[in-house]
């Protein structure tokens, strides 16, 4: 007995997903995925400057500690170009060394750097080149021997870091610094 094809699939559900159902699924999740890969990348941009930060506060840090420790031991201190376009300190640190420590803005591509002098040798960046030094300065106080006031530095420091323009950080740091050795 031959049956008709209708009357077999009658009774039998049919499974599986319409081309409707297919494509308003494969939608959502397209745009589940666009939202995850925003997301994904704002963090990877928000880790770039981060570590931009990071690694611009740890080299300024080191640099700074590195003045303060000479300056804090240290005696003899000429800030005659403290105001100049080159603005500059020097000093006798506590190993007997002529030191002078110099914002040099034409170093690093243009970009500035810090150097640090010793004995008349040559003057050598002691910040890292992917950190652009704008600005800095020494402010004097207490130099004149009898002026009953410790003498004392505030060593102030602008620049920026980081390699791509959303990434870049911009900071300002001061720090001031006393001589141990009493005036």
């Amino acid at each position: 007995m031959i049956m008709p094809l209708s009357t077999i699939h009658q009774g039998k559900k049919q499974g599986g997903f319409t081309l409707i159902e297919l494509l308003v699924s494969l939608s959502l999740f397209a745009i589940a995925m666009l939202m995850a890969t925003g997301a994904t990348l704002i963090v990877l941009d928000a880790n770039a400057k981060s570590q931009a930060a990071s690694s611009v506060m740890t080299n300024i840090n080191i640099v700074l500690d590195s003045i303060s420790r000479d300056m804090r031991t240290g005696s003899s201190f000429d800030c005659s170009a403290c105001d100049d376009t080159k603005p500059a300190i020097s000093l006798v640190n506590q190993y007997g060394a002529d030191v002078t420590y110099t914002f040099d803005s034409t170093l690093n591509s243009g970009n500035g750097a810090i150097t640090k002098q010793t004995d008349g040798g040559p003057a050598v960046p002691i910040t890292a080149p992917e950190i652009k030094i704008k600005k800095m300065s020494f402010v004097p106080t207490g130099f004149s021997s009898g002026d009953m006031f410790q003498p004392s530095v505030l060593i102030v420091v602008n620049g920026e870091a980081g390699k791509r323009d959303k990434a870049k950080t911009t900071f300002d740091i001061q720090t001031t610094v006393t001589q141990r050795a009493i005036d």
